[in-house]
């Protein structure tokens, strides 16, 4: 856990580590001919691991769980 804004609900708490796609859409995007390409600052590159980072806190997380990924 990480402690900052999460995105979100704009409060400051403890944040979680999110994929910042769902688990359905990769799983698509990861069935085409080649991996997904991955965007940094910096580069672009093809991978199979999943982008996380810090970016929602508990509740907030569980949203996106409760009524997306699930």
């Amino acid at each position: 856990m990480e402690r900052g804004i999460c995105k979100l609900c704009l409060f400051e708490k403890d944040l979680q580590g999110s994929h910042f796609l769902g688990k359905a859409v990769y799983k698509v995007l990861s069935g085409l001919d080649s991996p997904p390409i991955m965007f940094t600052n910096d580069s672009a590159m093809q991978s199979t691991e999943q982008l996380r980072g810090y970016v929602f806190c508990y509740d907030c997380e569980q949203k996106f769980n409760d009524r997306g990924e699930k």
